[in-house]
């Protein structure tokens, strides 16, 4: 009983843009909903073949969604939305819902992270394969006006020279998918990202998913479970966090470090806390 009131009192989640809404609320590109959709390999493969062109009949492997991993104790670790390979191409496809300016440089540690792992399965720097790393976007983060941003390392002095190590790096822009005018797939899909008016088969399809979704009572207890789980670990944080500036304090204090003013400033507690700490 207590576990089902628990969840009935989840009714808003962390997703995407760092807001919390209630599961029937989800669109396709919240994180839950776009791992469960882009999870099937067709829908996956579909999405590969419209933005890249990659042949409909290129195998690939079962996308593994919300994955973790770090290549040392020490290292940062990541969590990839979608992320699949053929026999040549490694892939990871983001859903990002606000641009962040860390995104630029997120790729570049994605795509280090994923050529680690690579690497470390014993494999040999030329056998590295082709990496794409996706990011679905709302907004233009570079401001050009342009619906598709790709970048790969080219030579400054002479930009027809390619470095040719097979990265890259693409940004899709929702907000200009007027503008695409050569992949009429690949506008719809976008423009469902955007306005979520689904026009072609995929987008369809994909919809569909979407609406039968919400009525699922599995998955939403899946995501109401991983919420859960998830304001419980933002909450551990929370105190963790809190216990470490009140030890700090009582330290600074004990040394006579600092005025209770500075102390407040130093370890983020309210000037009354601290005082508090200084009559026990």
């Amino acid at each position: 009983m207590q576990k089902e009131n628990e969840i009935q009192s989840v009714t808003l989640s962390v997703i995407g843009d760092g807001k919390r809404k209630r599961y029937e609320d989800l669109t396709f590109l919240d994180d839950f909903m776009f791992g469960k959709i882009m999870s099937d390999k067709e829908n996956c493969r579909e999405f590969l073949r419209i933005l890249l062109k990659i042949d409909p009949e290129t195998e690939i492997a079962d996308p593994v969604t919300q994955n973790s991993f770090r290549n040392s104790p020490d290292s940062k670790s990541i969590i990839v939305d979608v992320r699949t390979h053929d026999k040549f191409n490694d892939y990871d496809i983001e859903a990002q819902k606000q641009n962040h300016p860390n995104l630029p440089k997120r790729t570049r540690y994605y795509q280090a992270m994923m050529d680690v792992d690579f690497l470390e399965a014993g494999h040999d720097y030329l056998e590295l394969k082709n990496n794409f790393i996706i990011f679905i976007c709302l907004d233009d983060l570079f401001g050009a006006d342009r619906p598709v941003y790709t970048f790969q390392n080219r030579c400054n002095e002479d930009n027809t020279i390619s470095l040719n190590d097979g990265t890259h790096k693409i940004f899709l822009v929702a907000s200009k998918c007027d503008k695409i005018k050569s992949n009429r797939e690949l506008r719809d899909f976008m423009e469902y990202v955007k306005t979520g008016k689904a026009e072609s088969t995929y987008t369809q399809r994909i919809d569909e998913i979407v609406r039968k979704a919400h009525e699922n009572p599995l998955w939403k207890r899946e995501y109401m479970d991983a919420m859960i789980e998830e304001i419980r670990v933002e909450k551990a944080r929370n105190e963790g966090s809190r216990n470490t500036a009140l030890q700090n304090a009582r330290n600074l204090l004990a040394m006579n470090l600092g005025t209770i003013e500075q102390i407040a400033r130093a370890t983020g507690l309210s000037v009354e806390e601290v005082k508090s700490l200084s009559q026990k």
